[in-house]
């Protein structure tokens, strides 16, 4: 698997997620840099875990319950991009491998890659609370709180103590029993049906005799950029 990571222009080869390891949890310093202001990373870190993790794991936990891969793509995306801002490597990496997979067809590697999303949210949501602490000059402690996350029926982290633990699948996940199958073939999701809408609606406003396209239509482009 190649991941590109468009911010350092570095192209990073991770054969399995046993190389998910060799990335930083946090990379403070590269955030920083990129953003040019400290006070503006330790912002947008403070806010993280409930304006993006929480909300996106949430969503992907209602779609993958629902076997909804359309959004579980979406929000992998849209988890994957609000990581690359504050460069939580490990969070963003596996949030792409779960959109590359949807995006194959190739559904049932989300059951391998959704557990390690949530270990690595919980990692991520522990250092984040580390990175507080320090900031605030007060010793930090080991919080049962960092395993509080959205989760999935059929997953639980099993957890031997508070920094050795893994996030198991204890049941089946419904999956499409064709990987060549589409997502739409498999049943539209509300995403892809904004998508649908957005183009029928451009396709009925397109003028034959003058083919000038409608007033609408780069509001058309900006939904299908927004939802890819």
């Amino acid at each position: 698997m190649c991941i590109r990571d468009r911010n350092s222009h570095i192209t990073k080869y991770f054969m399995s997620l046993d190389d998910i390891d060799s990335l930083p949890i946090l990379d403070k310093e590269m955030a920083i840099n990129q953003l040019d202001d400290a006070e503006l990373f330790e912002t947008m870190l403070s806010g993280f875990e409930e304006m993006s993790m929480r909300s996106n794991l949430t969503d992907i936990k209602i779609a993958i319950e629902k076997a909804d891969y359309g959004n579980v793509r979406l929000s992998s995306h849209s988890l994957k991009g609000a990581s690359s801002y504050i460069h939580a490597e490990r969070v963003k990496t596996v949030a792409s491998l779960i959109q590359t997979a949807v995006d194959s067809n190739n559904c049932a590697l989300v059951a391998k890659y959704y557990p390690e999303l949530v270990k690595q949210c919980i990692l991520l949501k522990r250092m984040i609370r580390r990175e507080a602490c320090s900031k605030d000059g007060k010793v930090f402690e080991d919080d049962d709180s960092d395993f509080d996350v959205p989760i999935a029926k059929n997953f639980k982290v099993v957890k031997r103590s508070n920094n050795d633990f893994e996030v198991a699948q204890i049941g089946e996940m419904e999956v499409p029993a064709d990987n060549k199958e589409t997502l739409l073939e498999k049943g539209e999701t509300s995403a892809t049906q904004k998508i649908k809408e957005a183009q029928d609606k451009y396709d009925d406003g397109m003028d034959i005799k003058t083919n000038e396209e409608p007033k609408s239509a780069c509001c058309t482009c900006i939904i299908l950029c927004i939802i890819n």
